[in-house]
């Protein structure tokens, strides 16, 4: 697809049909819940907002400034042409410069929920404008995913407008062990050593375990995990230190796995945080403190560190927490 930004989202906007004035919103839902139960799915809110288009005039108003905003960014930032080729990439970096910005987390919220009404704009203007599948590129699950919601939520809800980072995680994670809350105080230590995702440290089965080797940058012996539900589903290798590998070792020996709900450690971590002191982080907090730290110790000259320089380090810091693009690490290191 060709043209300026913003006539290529008013064409998707336009063609794809998706804005339905004068039609119910509510009988499209029905409508669509009904499918739902008769293909065995769900009819979760996500399903539903999926299977339904824009009925209000002021919602598609909205939906379409988002729109325009994201692809403005994705085409200035990320030197994307085509509209129709937008992909989760370009929606998680969006949505973590929205909140660069300190903008609210209601208008953050809002923003998201804009983005995945996009995904069924591009999947219908692309059934109508041509004969091939549209290959959903994951928009809706970035915008939904609930990293980054949970990043987003203590990042910009209470007034607090800055991504925060912990000054002392290691008190934190004591003051969950302390409170008899000593998986908790596992999950934030996988985040804090290896750069692990809140998702991807909240559940570590058996098999994940890969045993130790020793890290060619720093020349130390590390724990290896594999993560495999990861997001964007590309599996990577996480190291953690010795003792805590060993300590995964015996919980999973026992458990069968290390499984904890998302929401239920976030909670103990901005409680435990909050005790500390610690105003301004939630579970994301520990990554950016393992950002920086990881920075620092592959910047570092041998034998201390690795010796490599500035953007060598970045780009491996990236690889390590899993982002495609080194510049989404760098608000990290900010």
């Amino acid at each position: 697809m060709r043209g300026s930004v913003d006539y290529q989202i008013n064409c998707i906007f336009k063609e794809s049909g998706i804005f339905r004035p004068g039609t119910s919103r509510h009988r499209e839902k029905s409508i669509a819940r009904s499918s739902l139960n008769r293909q065995g799915y769900a009819a979760t809110s996500e399903a539903l907002a999926s299977a339904t288009g824009l009925h209000s005039y002021t919602y598609a108003r909205d939906c379409k400034d988002t729109w325009h905003r994201l692809g403005h960014f994705a085409r200035e930032r990320m030197g994307l042409k085509d509209m129709t080729k937008l992909n989760a990439e370009h929606v998680e970096h969006y949505l973590l410069k929205r909140m660069k910005d300190g903008i609210s987390y209601a208008s953050w919220k809002k923003e998201a929920a804009h983005i995945g009404k996009l995904d069924n704009a591009l999947r219908e203007f692309v059934g109508t404008t041509s004969n091939t599948d549209f290959e959903l590129p994951g928009i809706r699950m970035a915008a939904l995913d609930p990293e980054l919601r949970f990043m987003a939520r203590e990042t910009l809800d209470s007034s607090r407008k800055t991504l925060g980072h912990f000054d002392n995680p290691e008190a934190v994670i004591t003051g969950m062990k302390c409170g008899s809350q000593p998986l908790y105080a596992l999950v934030a230590q996988v985040q804090l050593e290896g750069g692990a995702r809140c998702r991807e440290a909240c559940l570590i089965s058996k098999e994940q375990l890969s045993g130790l080797a020793v890290d060619p940058l720093t020349g130390r012996t590390r724990g290896r995990i594999l993560l495999t539900d990861t997001k964007g589903g590309k599996p990577r290798t996480i190291q953690v230190g010795t003792e805590l590998y060993a300590e995964l070792g015996k919980v999973i020996a026992v458990a069968g796995k290390l499984h904890v709900s998302m929401g239920s450690y976030a909670k103990a971590v901005r409680t435990a945080a909050r005790a500390f002191g610690e105003t301004l982080g939630g579970t994301h907090a520990f990554r950016y403190c393992f950002a920086r730290r990881r920075y620092k110790e592959l910047t570092m000259p041998s034998p201390v560190g690795a010796g490599l320089t500035h953007e060598a380090a970045i780009q491996q810091v990236s690889w390590e927490m899993g982002h495609e693009r080194a510049d989404i690490t760098l608000l990290y290191l900010r």
